[in-house]
């Protein structure tokens, strides 16, 4: 009996660790900005990520050419969060990982204004 129990609980723990996904690769994708004017901006963005275990490092930028190293990187479960210094501020990411897609926001605060955006990639695929 206990040995059954033990095996269902260790084949759950296994398959949690599968499904949790892997963000390495590189992410290809938009952003949505509001200006503190209301304005809305629309821009390309790419990623190159490396995870291991909970660890997340890489870069990020505009495109493949123009990338900032990242800081603080990690990975929980689904949830991906790491800051990149660019524009004179540090940007928070907070993203949710599934399968092939990375979503969620950014935020900066600068001079007393905070800015926020919305981040859409996909995996790039080899």
């Amino acid at each position: 009996m206990k040995t059954s129990i033990l095996s269902v609980l260790l084949s759950v723990l296994i398959s949690a660790v599968v499904w949790a996904g892997d963000a390495t690769g590189n992410w290809s994708g938009s952003l949505e900005a509001k200006s503190p004017n209301g304005e809305t901006r629309n821009a390309s963005a790419y990623l190159v990520l490396k995870q291991e275990g909970e660890k997340l490092t890489g870069s990020g930028g505009p495109d493949a050419q123009q990338q900032h190293p990242i800081r603080n990187g990690k990975v929980d479960g689904e949830r991906v969060t790491f800051e990149i210094e660019a524009e004179g501020g540090v940007m928070k990411f907070d993203f949710k990982l599934d399968g092939d897609e990375l979503s969620g926001q950014g935020v900066m605060e600068r001079d007393g204004q905070v800015r926020s955006a919305v981040f859409n990639f996909k995996r790039v695929k080899s």
